[in-house]
């Protein structure tokens, strides 16, 4: 069943929007592969953004992290209902990030258990897998999470609830397979300085670690140990304080998660939290 331990019924600082927006979800579809396909329709990633002409200064709406933020942008842009098809000028500016907390957001106020996962993607077992961020609900029915990919970025406008984007995989995920270079599984490691590696796969675990705790941070926000500059040459103890974050994002233990996400080399400090538009990474 759904853990208790975080509620993901309820909104995070990040998702939840004002009471003023609500109109704006009017029309909007009930079940969750609809709402997740929405929300796609509601993000133009940024390369799209330069090819249709959008003003380059909007591309700073990818360094916006609450959901009422987003929204308040798409208010202004189409003052329209999300529901209503918007061209891609009056679409918010912003990647897989974007696209899945908003999903996520979505769900929550359709009351579901909604989260947010950082992971990443890769087609083939040669190619450099990139960050990508995906969406989740929970169904009662089958009694698991159901992963969705609403980024804009993706193939296919309506996939099938519950299918996972094939190629996939969390970030604790990633981190295992780096740590124990998996045969026929992406190489973590291929082509790239190690250290880079290891330094960029265990940030999208404590990314993980904080979506999972629900504070859907951005793709270049960096906090607590991973901020510092020697973050690269991971001592012996960081590499066992992440091998221990990711067996518990992957094994989804909710109160080992909560205990390590308020450790000081891993919590979210508050004004990252409480920032609003523009601010950007710290």
């Amino acid at each position: 069943m759904v853990n208790v331990v975080i509620d993901y019924v309820q909104h995070s600082p990040m998702t939840v929007l004002d009471p003023s927006q609500h109109w704006l979800l009017d029309g909007l579809p009930d079940d969750p592969v609809s709402i997740c396909a929405s929300a796609r329709t509601l993000v133009l990633s940024p390369e799209d953004a330069v090819a249709v002409g959008v003003p380059k200064d909007r591309l700073k709406e990818q360094n916006i992290r609450p959901v009422r933020d987003l929204v308040a942008i798409l208010a202004r842009r189409w003052p329209e209902r999300l529901e209503r098809p918007r061209p891609p000028e009056a679409r918010v500016v912003g990647a897989s990030r974007h696209a899945a907390t908003l999903a996520c957001s979505l769900l929550r106020e359709h009351g579901y258990a909604a989260r947010v996962r950082c992971g990443f993607r890769t087609v083939t077992s040669r190619e450099t897998p990139r960050t990508h961020w995906t969406a989740e609900w929970w169904s009662p029915y089958d009694e698991r999470w159901m992963r969705m990919d609403p980024d804009p970025a993706s193939t296919g406008s309506h996939p099938d609830a519950g299918e996972a984007p094939t190629d996939f995989v969390t970030a604790g995920e990633a981190w295992q397979l780096y740590r124990t270079r998996s045969p026929g599984r992406p190489d973590f490691a291929s082509g790239a300085d190690s250290a880079h590696v290891s330094a960029r796969i265990s940030a999208g675990v404590v990314r993980d670690l904080a979506a999972l705790c629900k504070a859907e941070m951005l793709p270049t926000d960096t906090w607590g140990r991973m901020a510092m500059p020697q973050h690269a040459f991971m001592s012996a103890a960081y590499l066992h304080l992440i091998d221990v974050v990711a067996s518990l994002c992957v094994r989804d233990e909710p109160a080992g998660l909560v205990r390590l996400f308020a450790s000081n080399d891993l919590a979210v400090p508050p004004h990252m939290i409480e920032s609003r538009a523009d601010e950007g990474a710290v």
